[in-house]
């Protein structure tokens, strides 16, 4: 009899079941994720404010940076030239030039502005080509060369255009032969 009031005394003394103890385990873990992902929804959201229409305020600055960069004027087909460049051997450039007009300009003011370029080709051309065929392989070989380049273009077309219409000119093609 000894043995069996043993054998209740270590049944009891078990205490709670192994499947109880993974369920409870099994809790806790959940709502710590869930309370971890919780504060961190919220932490995110109230480090990243919204703006009145929804859209994040970072997102909106890039995307008013970018408007502004990508604010392009008409464009206006020069031609396609080839030019002696200033060289011991004979070395030449080949190239595209448009002009770009100021993206502010009205539609009106840019008629104007491509009449006046149609009308002043001959001196726009004359002008360029000067500047160009003054122009060694070394003083266009780096694109801080072309931006200087544009540059001077853009100043001598605005010069005989007699406004700064001219934003910027462009290259569509560029060989040196």
């Amino acid at each position: 009899m000894a043995e069996g009031k043993e054998s209740k005394k270590d049944s009891s003394k078990k205490g709670i079941p192994f499947i109880a103890k993974v369920l409870i385990v099994a809790i806790v873990l959940i709502l710590i994720v869930v309370i971890s992902v919780g504060s961190a929804f919220f932490i995110a959201s109230k480090v990243n404010k919204t703006s009145g229409d929804g859209s994040n305020t970072i997102e909106k600055t890039v995307k008013e940076e970018n408007t502004e960069e990508t604010a392009y004027g008409t464009t206006v087909d020069f031609g396609e030239y080839t030019v002696n460049l200033r060289e011991e051997e004979p070395r030449y450039l080949v190239l595209r030039i448009n002009f770009e007009l100021d993206p502010e300009l009205k539609a009106k003011k840019v008629t104007k502005i491509q009449t006046s370029i149609t009308e002043k080709k001959v001196i726009l051309e004359d002008k360029m080509l000067t500047i160009l065929r003054n122009k060694s392989i070394e003083d266009l070989s780096t694109d801080k060369d072309l931006v200087e380049l544009k540059k001077q273009l853009t100043a001598e077309a605005n010069k005989v255009l007699g406004e700064e219409s001219v934003k910027t000119i462009r290259f569509n093609s560029w060989l040196i032969q």
